[in-house]
């Protein structure tokens, strides 16, 4: 029998973009890979996860002033209702260089994120991060139930170099944020 275990997984953003970045359940499902030497797939570990907090820190952005009509850079999620509830946005904004913006939030009641989600999973869209900003950092805490023996694939960008566990990017294979949390230093 499969136990749930709690897993952080932390990424931080390689490359700004001012999208909307969807964070699908297929994303989610391939956060775990065991990949081997010279394969260009890697197979997913999570059978099943449900989202329990999410953390998200945003560097203050140089050359914007405090005050007026400039607005300073801030983190922002957008938790999806998936027909259960509305879509709700949670939003925070630096106060200056020295106190950068932290959001911390967990899935609201009903919303898409706020039950468990399947492995292998067909793109229903959980969450989205409304922005990026170079540097910024997610922490995801997440109850996941591992698969044994999984047969889902998934492909990699590049031939893997290394044999062991992979952490997979938050936003997919050639997303801006990366997994910071350990595991092979993999192309994904």
């Amino acid at each position: 029998m499969n136990t749930a275990q709690m897993k952080r997984f932390r990424f931080v953003c390689s490359t700004a973009t001012g999208n909307d970045l969807s964070i699908t359940d297929a994303d989610l499902s391939s956060l775990l890979m065991s990949v081997i030497s010279g394969s260009s797939t890697g197979t997913e570990l999570i059978a099943g996860f449900k989202i329990k907090r999410l953390r998200f820190w945003t560097p203050y952005a140089d050359g914007q002033p405090l005050g007026g009509s400039s607005v300073p850079v801030g983190p922002a999620i957008t938790w999806l209702g998936g027909g259960l509830a509305s879509d709700k946005t949670i939003c925070c904004q630096s106060l200056s260089s020295a106190r950068p913006a932290l959001l911390d939030t967990r899935p609201p009641r009903n919303s898409q994120a706020a039950f468990w989600g399947l492995g292998a999973g067909n793109s229903n869209t959980y969450f989205t991060i409304n922005g990026s900003v170079l540097g910024s950092y997610i922490d995801l805490d997440m109850q996941i139930i591992l698969a044994l023996g999984s047969s889902t694939t998934r492909a990699l960008t590049a031939s893997s170099t290394v044999t062991g566990v992979m952490y997979g990017r938050l936003d997919g294979a050639s997303g801006s944020w990366q997994a910071i949390t350990g595991g092979i230093a993999a192309a994904e």
